[in-house]
């Protein structure tokens, strides 16, 4: 990894750096609490981080558009799993939580739930958490059969969530929480005028 000194700052980057490699990671409380389930080793391949997008917001003054941001937004993240026996047991009931033939479609209460993505460096205790409130199964792919290949079939998941926070630090798979919830008033104050109206 290259280092910089900029303006005479810095002295180059450290030779042993705590570099997050695409491999070394965990999923946490994906599933939230399902009674009665009994514990099946489910087989990750792979996940998308939380990624988020600010709605833009513009005022014209004069012959000057100011910008700012309305609201932001963010994304649905994606996991895949090797389809196992016992995953289509789990898939189920974690379907069941958001909708099943004899209930209909749950309160948001019964099935919304904190996840928890953890991208690990080589120590495992330096990592980066990342913090999804409020995430649910959006939607479920069970994956396709064919007689042309021979790859072990994959369930791919979309998950959805209202908010999420990364949070860095040495600790187990223990994460606190952020311990902020997110305002739902929009704040105008301080926000500058067009120059001559």
């Amino acid at each position: 990894m290259p280092g910089f000194i900029v303006s005479g700052l810095g002295a180059g980057v450290d030779n042993t750096p705590l570099a997050y490699y695409k491999y070394t990671w965990t999923i946490d409380n994906v599933f939230g609490t399902m009674p009665g389930t009994t514990p099946v080793i489910v087989y990750a391949k792979e996940a998308s981080l939380p990624s988020w997008d600010f709605e833009k917001d513009e005022v014209m003054g004069g012959s000057l558009k100011y910008k700012f941001a309305k609201s932001v937004i963010f994304n649905d993240v994606k996991i895949s799993w090797y389809d196992t026996y016992g995953l289509a047991s789990v898939i189920k009931k974690w379907r069941e939580l958001v909708w099943s033939p004899a209930t209909g479609l749950q309160n948001p209460d019964a099935y919304k739930t904190r996840s928890q993505l953890r991208a690990l460096t080589y120590d495992i205790l330096q990592q980066t958490a990342w913090l999804l409130y409020n995430s649910w199964p959006q939607s479920v792919k069970t994956g396709d059969l064919t007689y042309t290949d021979s790859d072990v079939k994959l369930v791919e998941v979309t998950v959805a969530y209202d908010w999420a926070c990364e949070t860095e630090g040495d600790y187990g798979a223990t994460v606190p929480d952020c311990n902020t919830v997110p305002s739902t008033t929009r704040v105008l104050t301080g926000r500058p005028g067009p120059p001559g109206g």
